[in-house]
């Protein structure tokens, strides 16, 4: 049976003190409980979750999204078209059509420069718990 798809929702771990979103059964923990830090993880993922529910593109597409790989259709949309995707070895085009509401997302994002990707992965980092506790590196 196919999943509703919705945006996921900031919480609270009481346990261990931190906000945290659910992805696919997994927990992402985003810093400590309503720190400034916490919130802007959350926004950048829920916008890219956003673009992504949107527009239809892959999760990788929206990670290789940048400024300089859109495009004005002129009738309101912008299309995107990825440098590399999952049916290129067939030789097959990517055009990923962006409508208004993902153009309203996006648009804090794309004042970057042109080749630096809107969700940088260094920037995108969400922190899982496995089965001992904490990752590394948190």
């Amino acid at each position: 049976m196919p999943r509703k798809s919705r945006q996921p929702f900031y919480r609270h771990h009481k346990a261990h003190d931190c906000a945290v979103v659910t992805i696919d059964g997994k927990n992402h923990y985003l810093g400590s409980w309503q720190s400034p830090e916490s919130h802007e993880k959350y926004a950048r993922l829920a916008a890219m979750v956003r673009v992504q529910l949107l527009s239809g593109c892959r999760p990788q597409e929206v990670m290789a999204l940048r400024p300089c790989d859109l495009r004005d259709a002129g009738d309101g949309t912008w299309h995107y078209r990825p440098a590399t995707h999952k049916t290129e070895h067939l030789d097959r085009g990517r055009c990923i059509v962006l409508g208004p509401k993902a153009l309203a997302v996006l648009r804090p994002f794309l004042e970057r420069g042109p080749e630096v990707p809107c969700f940088r992965p260094a920037e995108s980092v969400v922190w899982h718990l496995n089965g001992a506790g904490r990752t590394a590196g948190w």
